[in-house]
């Protein structure tokens, strides 16, 4: 039998709530201990939020020292709508000049109108287009000479025939701005350079030059005291080498080629001196240098490392200076190299020895080569011709730098035969003026319209055809058919002049836009495959072909496949190199695996025959060939896919007959952007929109003749004052002041960051631990010795002193940084400005100083095994007062030991510790229910059993 109603069947007793009233009374604990946790929560909902406001004002504290908040600039700028700037911490304080004299241009052109763009087939075979590196001309900056003094910018007097002009040359800035000032100055005279010099020719009388007042402008452009001949006068040499020479712009800024590798035995070339060998290394060059022993270790074998000693050279005189003393070093002082005009010279003072100089063969390099002094001679060497002339190029880069040779024989139209030899012809002028001088000025050779190859003229009339041939027609690509033309003139294709040589930076590839960094897979034709990985460590191309054709020399077998630069001088190309017959069984190529390292070489791809020429030539010369029926937008689309450097699009100027022009733009802006693009003889009727020039500035004068000339090839300006950086929007007629200060708004706002977030702190722990009379309302932390400590350190500290602090500022106190009304803090604004005017490094001392000292102790593991053991907790030689802020909220809030991490720790304990004593209650309670229902039913068992009893006596008691 068990209960099933609260209410007995034979006691009527109502038992369940005769149980819960008892087991209530036992309950009543329960209360005590919930009452006990909800105090305890609500401590510590408390300690967390003091915890949280801690940590804003920890975070405001170190804001001062992680965002430099003293360092912080600011600019004002007196033309805003000219010049936009920035500064950082790093610059400096000061006004600053710069005058805009120019807005960065991109290169455009428009051809002449067509009729249609999507029906009329469209006639051009092909166009070509190349990086502006190409052409055989050049144009000097003036900063180049005179050793690199340059010219001193101003006005110059120029009289021709009597008649007088001022040329201002203020804002020169190159060769050809000088020749276009002086040639549009409306004189009668011609400006040209010839070789280094400038040359004024008039066309009738005399022709003189003189300053302007105390100036130095014609002097220093040679035109003071040039030689004065009938009607020309010919200016001094002002281009020529001299030992600051850059190496980069030697050799038509091609440049010199040095070693990156890092060692004892680097090298570059040989002199081989009657069989005796000495290396020269003008790389970095390194000595093995002992390291100090451990001194627990008696048996330690003695070890060495590497240290640079001397970098690498960067100048002409540097390497010459390298070159001589690693002569004398190796026993050969007598032998010596010098520096002339345009070139070295090597001589042996003593003469009679063959001496040999040979590049290092083991890698791409070219060093003696570049430096023009490869070779064999006896007594005394005169190297190759380093420096071409002010308008021109050295005819050794013609050809994919192989040079001329041979002879240039042309049969004139009226029958003159002339056999012309130009191997000493040094510059691409030279061989023009060679020409111009075999004829007698029948035969006029000069520079194609597309700027990368020649024209050949015949002017001596005559109706027969004009033939030219012979190998250096051929280097010229000016050969005719053997039977030639019945034509005055030759046009001849690009001249394949070399821009890409091993010294080439890996950053000036790609029309200038770098090749990036990456992995990308070769594969032979046997179908073994290398990958290459390009780091930022590649820096030129030498570099790139070593690191290709290690790769490749580490597969199996012999090296079948190589990198090198191409024929032509314009790219790399990968090709198989093996004996007739040997040739691999598929095609090479080239994938880029991460990164477009070989997209951007344009290597990537599959060769397009094994047999004849298994090779992918990387060539940076893009020819875009057309179909017969191409039209207009047929041709755009080609154009866009060929991926040269320029977007082309159709224009539609209005016009009724012809409306479509082609608009060729370059993908990049200034000089760096500017192409070559040769039509092959089309007629395309270009005009010249924008050449595509850098922007230029005049720094630190409001005469832009004492200026500092500027340029950037886009509309910002950095690096000129460290940290400034500069928004060009439109050009100046006046000098635009800059100034940068320091940013004392920032300092201001960040202590009153700072002094709210104090003031927060203390707001809430004077909150939590209140006690109000009225009301008799008490804070849950009232009476907390760990808010009462805490507010009084935070008080000690931020009106105490720093540690070891210098600086005339020993107190925040002292800086306007106030206790007002109420012990909270206050900002002195006034004062504290005026505090960072005085002394910024005092403040900064004072709200910043952290002098860390490194703590570590040594520990013996075992014999001979020591191990340094850094000793947790920081110690500081000096701390300012915002400092000692941070560590001491640290002490509170660090996530691991911190004060209200322990105490937070603890009330989680208290409270687990009453909830368990619930739990325990609960149990207990729960076995009382149990104990209590069976003693009621057993008291329904027993008064039912007595009452079956009493019934059954009663039935007893009836029948007697």
């Amino acid at each position: 039998m068990s209960i099933t109603s609260s209410v007995g069947i034979f006691s009527g007793i109502d038992t369940a709530n005769l149980i819960d009233q008892l087991l209530q009374i036992e309950a009543r604990p329960r209360f005590q201990f919930q009452a006990r946790i909800q105090s305890l929560q609500v401590q510590q909902s408390a300690y967390l939020d003091i915890n949280s406001r801690l940590r804003s004002l920890q975070d405001a504290a170190a804001a001062f020292r992680n965002n430099s908040i003293f360092d912080q600039k600011i600019t004002s700028v007196s033309d805003e709508d000219s010049i936009g700037a920035t500064a950082t911490g790093a610059t400096p304080r000061g006004s600053y000049l710069f005058q805009v004299d120019r807005l960065v241009t991109t290169q455009n052109m428009l051809s002449r109108g067509f009729s249609d763009r999507d029906q009329s087939a469209f006639g051009a075979s092909s166009f070509t287009f190349e990086s502006d590196a190409a052409r055989l001309e050049q144009d000097v900056e003036l900063s180049s000479l005179n050793g690199g003094d340059g010219i001193r910018r101003g006005s110059i007097l120029l009289t021709v025939d009597g008649d007088t002009r001022t040329i201002d040359l203020s804002r020169a800035a190159s060769v050809n701005d000088v020749l276009d000032a002086i040639n549009e100055s409306g004189l009668n005279v011609t400006a040209t350079a010839d070789d280094g010099s400038f040359v004024l020719t008039a066309d009738s009388g005399t022709v003189t030059v003189a300053e302007v007042g105390s100036g130095t402008t014609a002097e220093t452009l040679g035109l003071l005291n040039g030689t004065n001949g009938t009607g020309t006068l010919t200016g001094d040499d002002i281009y020529s080498l001299d030992a600051d020479f850059s190496l980069a712009a030697l050799n038509d800024n091609n440049g010199v080629f040095i070693n990156s590798d890092a060692g004892t035995a680097a090298f570059d070339f040989k002199v081989i001196i009657n069989g005796d060998e000495v290396s020269i290394n003008l790389g970095d060059i390194y000595e093995e240098v002992p390291v100090d022993p451990d001194p627990d270790d008696p048996d330690a074998e003695p070890e060495t490392t590497l240290e640079l000693t001397e970098a690498r050279v960067g100048t002409l005189g540097a390497a010459v200076d390298r070159i001589n003393q690693q002569l004398a070093d190796g026993g050969y002082g007598e032998i010596s190299v010098l520096i002339s005009d345009d070139g070295l010279v090597i001589g042996d003072a003593l003469g009679g020895r063959v001496i040999e100089v040979e590049d290092n063969t083991s890698t791409s390099g070219s060093t003696a080569a570049d430096l023009g002094i490869a070779g064999t001679f006896s007594d005394v060497m005169t190297g190759d011709r380093l420096l071409a002339g002010l308008d021109t190029k050295l005819a050794a880069n013609l050809n994919g730098g192989a040079g001329l040779s041979g002879t240039l024989d042309i049969t004139a139209r009226n029958g003159n035969v002339f056999s012309i030899d130009l191997t000493s012809a040094e510059t691409i002028e030279e061989v023009m003026d060679a020409v111009d001088a075999a004829t007698g000025g029948q035969i006029v050779l000069g520079v194609n319209d597309a700027g990368t190859g020649f024209t050949l003229n015949d002017t001596g009339g005559g109706t027969g055809n004009l033939i030219v041939s012979g190998d250096t027609a051929d280097q010229l690509r000016l050969a005719t058919d053997p039977a030639g033309i019945a034509e005055a003139s030759v046009r001849g294709n690009a001249a394949q002049f070399a821009y890409i040589t091993a010294a080439t930076s890996v950053d000036n590839l790609n029309n200038g836009r770098g090749i990036g960094l990456g992995t990308f897979r070769i594969s032979d034709g046997s179908g073994l495959s290398a990958e290459i990985n390009i780091g930022s460590d590649t820096e030129t191309v030498g570099q790139l072909l070593d690191e290709i054709n290690g790769q490749l020399a580490a597969l199996e077998g012999p090296q079948t496949v190589f990198a090198r630069v191409n024929d032509n001088g314009d790219g790399i190309l990968i090709e198989e190199q093996v004996a007739p017959g040997e040739e691999g069984a598929q095609r090479i190529s080239v994938e880029d695996l991460n990164g477009v390292v070989a997209r951007n070489l344009r290597i990537a791809g599959t060769a397009e025959d094994s047999a004849t020429s298994n090779s992918i030539d990387g060539s940076y010369e893009i020819t875009v060939e057309f179909e017969s029926d191409d039209t207009l937008d047929d041709v755009v689309e080609k154009l866009n896919d060929a991926d040269a450097g320029l977007s082309v699009s159709v224009l539609n100027d209005g016009s009724i007959a012809s409306p479509f022009r082609l608009s060729f733009t370059s993908d990049r802006s200034g000089s760096d952007g500017r192409f070559t693009f040769d039509t092959g003889g089309f007629d395309l009727g270009l005009d010249t929109i924008s050449v595509g020039e850098n922007a230029r500035v005049f720094y630190g004068s409001r005469d832009p003749a004492s200026a500092v000339l500027l340029s950037s090839s886009t509309n910002t300006l950095d690096g000129v004052v460290p940290g400034l950086s500069l928004d060009l929007k439109q050009t100046t007629d006046d000098a635009v002041t800059v100034g940068v200060s320091e940013d004392n708004d920032a300092a201001v706002e960040a202590a009153q960051e700072f002094i709210d977030a104090f003031n927060d702190v203390i707001s809430r722990i004077d909150s939590q631990t209140r006690f109000d009379e009225e009301t008799e309302t008490r804070g849950p932390l009232l009476g907390d010795s760990t808010m009462i400590t805490l507010r009084n350190q935070l008080f000690g500290t931020v009106t105490g002193t720093g540690d070891n602090i210098d600086g005339q500022y020993q107190r925040l106190l002292s800086v306007g940084v106030e206790i007002g009304d109420g012990g909270v803090l206050t900002l002195n604004e006034d004062r504290f400005r005026e505090a960072l005017t005085n002394d910024r490094e005092a403040i900064a001392e004072l709200f910043t100083r952290r002098d860390l000292v490194e703590q570590s102790t040594t520990e013996v593991l075992s014999e001979g095994v020591t191990v340094n053991r850094v000793i947790e907790g920081d110690e500081f030689s000096a701390l300012g007062v915002l400092g000692k802020i941070e560590q001491l909220t640290n002490g509170y809030i660090n996530s691991v030991d911190g004060v209200l991490t322990r105490r937070n720790q603890t009330i989680d304990n208290q409270i687990q510790s009453q909830q368990d004593r619930i739990d325990t209650l609960d149990a207990r309670l729960e076995d009382r229910r149990l104990i209590l229902e069976r003693q009621f039913l057993a008291m329904e068992q027993s008064i039912a059993s007595l009452q079956s009893q009493q019934a059954s006596l009663g039935q007893i008691s009836g029948i007697g």
